[in-house]
């Protein structure tokens, strides 16, 4: 009997052992299949004061606010993986050699890897610009990095940015001025019709999509006229003072030809243009002007004007680059290859500069009295689309 019990005891240490050791062999596997990641069953944190959100696995803590900081937030995600840090606000970035980009749910974000004192794989993310706020932070990959930077990524992959009513009510109503800008839709399958030549030739065009750019300053200070002021009608009219940006609000996009779905999609964009100074009732009123400064039939140049002189307002042309998908400022370059930011036009009563001039191919001519010369230069500029420029290839002077 006791020999019995030896034996039981002995077979039941056997099937114990081997229990253990099944379960160790599965235990081994089942990690990566639990953060493997499908999405299902993941959480969703949301920030609408910023304008984002992501996913991150149920084993994840998320931390506290931290409002510690004076110009941004902290919000973190925690697992055995690593970390995540988001921040949003302003006064936040740094440098990186290499910064590369990554695929996120409706976006790109810029990232730079590095390694920290720990030996953890470090990403940061570079701010993205979300018009009134900025959002960037940083992740932390754990030991070991091969494998846990797979469910880092992952989690990161899910952010989504969105501009919620309140930041694009405060460009609506905080903005010096709006307007539309076109992009042709050349991804379409389908064409508009323009019109039909005697011949019988049809001439069409693509879809036209279109999406709305503020000129937007956060310090903007607003004044009144106090002395006179050359160009303004009357003293006591608004002077309007700040850093300006140009802000493309991709959340504007639709389509100026009806029946038709975008299939380009810009992203927000935003280009600094400086300190500027505006005044009500002149030409540089600091009021968006979209044109089309080369032979095709949309709108999509953007220009502003500034105070050059009594007698003279100076332009800048500014637009959305396909290739790059971000606004640029588009130069200009005379016929001796000297390249301006700007160009010059004359704000005499012969001479109106809104609309401005074109020449009968379409080309933007600006006059400008020169004070060396004593004369108005009058000059064709062609735009070239390869380099982003116009091209000065017409010259003469007219006595003022």
């Amino acid at each position: 009997m006791k020999k019995q019990k030896i034996i039981f005891s002995i077979l039941l240490l056997l099937i114990t052992v081997t229990v253990i050791l099944l379960i160790s062999l599965v235990s081994k596997k089942a990690p990566f299949k639990e953060k493997s990641i499908s999405g299902s069953g993941w959480l969703v944190y949301e920030n609408t004061e910023a304008g984002f959100r992501v996913n991150y696995p149920p084993n994840w803590k998320l931390g506290q606010v931290d409002e510690s900081r004076e110009d941004y937030k902290r919000i973190s995600l925690n697992g055995k993986e690593g970390e995540i840090l988001f921040d949003w606000g302003k006064g936040f970035g740094g440098y990186c050699e290499k910064w590369e980009e990554i695929d996120i749910k409706n976006d790109k974000i810029t990232v730079c890897n590095g390694t920290d004192q720990e030996g953890r794989k470090t990403i940061s993310i570079a701010a993205k610009d979300l018009g009134t706020m900025m959002v960037g932070g940083a992740a932390f990959v754990n030991k070991p990095i091969l494998e846990n930077e797979k469910v880092v990524y992952k989690i990161l992959s899910t952010l989504e940015f969105y501009k919620n009513p309140g930041q694009t009510s405060v460009l609506e109503s905080k903005s010096r001025s709006s307007a539309y800008i076109y992009i042709p839709d050349v991804l379409s399958s389908t064409h508009v019709e323009v019109k039909t030549l005697p011949s019988g030739e049809v001439i069409s065009r693509p879809p036209l999509e279109k999406v709305k750019v503020y000129l937007y300053a956060p310090n903007e200070m607003v004044t009144k006229v106090e002395n006179i002021y050359c160009g303004a009608p009357v003293i006591g009219a608004s002077l309007y003072r700040g850093h300006y940006q140009l802000i493309l609000d991709a959340s504007t996009l639709t389509m100026e030809d009806s029946g038709f779905q975008p299939h380009i999609k810009p992203r927000d964009s935003k280009i600094d243009i400086g300190e500027y100074e505006f005044v009500g009732g002149t030409y540089h009123d600091g009021q968006i002007i979209t044109d089309q400064l080369d032979p095709n039939d949309y709108r999509n140049f953007i220009i502003i004007y500034s105070y050059g002189s009594c007698n003279s307002e100076t332009i800048r042309v500014y637009g959305y680059d396909l290739l790059k998908d971000s606004l640029v400022l588009y130069k200009f370059r005379d016929r001796n290859g000297k390249v301006e930011d700007s160009a010059c036009i004359s704000t005499t009563a012969d001479f109106p500069v809104k609309p401005l001039i074109k020449s009968k191919d379409g080309n933007l001519v600006t006059r400008c009295y020169s004070q060396i010369t004593g004369k108005n230069e009058v000059s064709e500029w062609k735009f070239i689309l390869g380099k982003g420029e116009f091209q000065e290839i017409k010259y003469n002077q007219e006595s003022f």
